[in-house]
């Protein structure tokens, strides 16, 4: 589970690998944005790795693996899942829940994953959202509240 306990944990200090940066980056002109998928099944093979509380902006990750309900004419159809988020405390997920999962194709250390976006554990009852946005806004929080502290004196002065 995590949240309380935690599976494998080691520090994530390295910095992003090139497959990595690539799967962050926006699309060049020419490219495709990749598609979001969305896959529901059970979970197995829970890690969760904690970043260092020493840097601000670090995100936790959490990976796992989602095997997909088969058909008769399919196999069973598994995918590496990878949550970064700041705020993985409020998923609580373990070896056997059902989950819903809704993210993009990208590459990671591990290899071909599924990024998530958003994760609805139909087990637990819990869920998390990853918002991407979040962290360019908490680095220009504080020079935007500098310059707002400067404009009102200089309003009032005008």
């Amino acid at each position: 589970m995590v949240g309380s306990e935690g599976g494998e944990a080691s520090a994530v200090t390295a910095p992003l690998d090139a497959a990595e940066a690539a799967s962050r980056r926006p699309p060049r002109r020419g490219e495709s944005a990749p598609e979001t998928q969305r896959i529901d099944g059970r979970v197995h093979h829970v890690q969760y790795l904690p970043a260092p509380r020493a840097f601000a902006d670090a995100e936790d990750r959490l990976t796992f693996h989602v095997v997909g309900a088969g058909h008769a004419a399919q196999p069973l159809e598994v995918t590496l899942v990878e949550v970064r988020s700041g705020r993985i405390g409020e998923l609580v997920i373990r070896d056997g829940d059902q989950v819903t999962v809704i993210g993009k194709r990208g590459r990671s250390a591990a290899g071909d994953t599924l990024i998530a976006e958003a994760v609805q554990n139909h087990t637990t009852h819990t869920g998390l959202e990853v918002q991407t946005g979040t962290a360019l806004a908490r680095r220009l929080r504080a020079p935007l509240g500098v310059l707002w502290f400067l404009a009102i004196p200089a309003f009032l002065l005008a």
